[in-house]
């Protein structure tokens, strides 16, 4: 998706893989950089260092039960402006053609 122009795309942390996924997500959250923390673990595999303490991972639960009611259920998902989902990770001149697609401009 860094390669995509023009786009804007939002991110929702969703711990969905099972495992360790959900103690990553709130690593994650609660990092005090928690966008650099994510695109560091996403692109160079580095990761989210151990939260200690408390933080407020509502936000994870509103993301799990939005996930589950649309039926999201991998990582990643992208969903387009026509309401087009894609489930898992598209080549970035794949995810441009689908954008023109979703706009009416093919």
């Amino acid at each position: 998706m860094q390669q995509v122009k023009d786009v804007t795309v939002y991110t929702y942390l969703v711990p969905i893989l099972g495992g360790d996924s959900p103690s990553k997500s709130r690593d994650i959250w609660c990092a005090k950089d928690n966008g650099s923390v994510w695109r560091d673990w996403m692109i160079k595999g580095v990761a989210p260092q151990r939260s200690m303490g408390q933080c407020d991972v509502t936000a994870l639960q509103r993301n799990m039960a939005f996930a589950k009611k649309h039926r999201v259920n991998s990582t990643p998902s992208i969903v387009f402006e026509d309401g087009k989902r894609v489930a898992g990770a598209m080549a970035p001149e794949q995810v441009e053609k689908q954008l023109l697609v979703s706009r009416g401009k093919s």
